[in-house]
């Protein structure tokens, strides 16, 4: 008669583990995915990323090699296409991080970050699998575009204004930011007052 208790605990510890695994996978609002370079396929993600943009199921059954070819911005394919021969330059520690653009169901391209590294190598180290990650960032991005829009009207404002506007660190007892009109009245740059030590 073998005992078998210790590989039997062996195998709940094991059950246990990929269980608490698929758990964190399934919580994470990421794709978290890996991709086989060999087969140039995903063979595995925790959510569709046809389902985060908005597609129906049906979308789903589309071969994994091509689906995410007719879903990246044609200025982004080579991100994708290039994120095996990028991540197999890295080291072991290293995360290969980019942004790319992925149509939505309405049409519109939504902002994604995706972040990979090594995963899986052959008996001679080279890359065989890669884990990745595909974040939404659509939101951010809009909020720093209009960020960035907000900040050229507050300039144009500021430097076709008749007055001297600038902004003055207390603390540090310097000119953070002053208006073009210094130069008419006084003759000096923005930059020179900028430099100015105020004591």
């Amino acid at each position: 008669v073998e005992d078998i208790t210790e590989r039997k605990t062996f195998e709940n510890q094991l059950l246990a583990e990929i269980k608490f695994n698929e758990r964190i996978t399934f919580l994470s609002p990421d794709i978290i995915f890996i991709y086989d370079v060999l087969k140039n396929k995903i063979i595995y993600e925790n959510k569709s990323i046809y389902a985060q943009l908005g597609y129906n199921s049906s979308h789903s059954q589309v071969e994994h090699s091509n689906y995410l070819n007719a879903l990246i911005h044609p200025e982004d394919i080579n991100i994708w296409n290039e994120v095996g021969i990028n991540v197999s330059l890295l080291n072991e520690k290293q995360t290969y991080n980019q942004e790319l653009r992925l149509l939505n169901h309405n049409n519109e391209y939504e902002w994604y970050i995706l972040q990979a590294l090594g995963f899986g190598y052959d008996d001679k180290n080279n890359l065989t699998q890669i884990l990745g990650k595909l974040r939404n960032i659509h939101e951010n991005k809009r909020f720093e575009s209009r960020l960035i829009e907000e900040m050229r009207f507050s300039s144009k404002i500021s430097e076709t204004s008749p007055s001297i506007i600038y902004l003055f660190d207390i603390n540090e007892s310097k000119v953070l930011y002053i208006n073009r009109k210094i130069t008419d009245l006084l003759g000096y740059s923005s930059l020179q007052m900028a430099n100015l030590d105020v004591q």
